[in-house]
């Protein structure tokens, strides 16, 4: 489209919104299909399709909430809409990383940083909860649902498993 058609096409059309301008200058477009070690989920622990499928549901309810609030202004644009998604997306994307990571600092070749006491001491219960599985229906079933995410972390603290691993561990030490 030459300069005159593009005059002639808006000459007499009204702005749909104020003049934004765009003064950052630290673009950077990061490839990370190129990368040889590019942040990824763990296929070992078989979250990487749960995330995304619930990061799709995400994306959909931030969509709807968004064109919600948009309603009831003269212009229905998307901005903010990727800041308020990537906020949402974030933490939906901490647990699974955190599920991860932890496991991946249980061997020494992992690059990164020691584990931390609070991280030391949640790898060590749940080692017990597995322990615990060959006899507890609920260690299993609580263990599975949190590593399929259908259930939070906080399963695993059910007071049924706490009392299975305290007389567990008292009928170890009379033995």
């Amino acid at each position: 489209m030459a300069g005159n058609e593009i005059y002639e096409a808006i000459k007499y059309a009204d702005p749909v919104s104020q003049i934004y301008g765009y003064r950052e200058n630290g673009s950077r477009q990061v490839h990370y299909e190129k990368m040889k070690n590019g942040p990824a989920f763990n296929p070992s622990y078989g979250q990487g399709i749960t995330t995304a499928a619930i990061g799709a549901t995400i994306l959909n309810k931030t969509l709807r909430d968004f064109r919600r609030k948009q309603e009831s202004k003269p212009t229905k644009d998307l901005i903010g809409f990727a800041k308020e998604f990537q906020k949402r997306i974030a933490k939906v994307n901490s647990f699974p990383w955190l599920l991860g990571t932890s496991e991946d600092l249980r061997w020494p070749t992992t690059d990164g940083q020691s584990p931390n006491l609070f991280t030391r001491l949640i790898q060590k219960y749940s080692n017990h909860v597995m322990l615990l599985g060959p006899k507890s229906h609920i260690a299993t079933k609580s263990f599975f649902e949190m590593m399929h995410m259908v259930k939070s972390p906080l399963v695993l603290f059910h007071p049924k498993i706490i009392l299975d691993m305290i007389l567990t561990k008292i009928m170890n030490i009379q033995r």
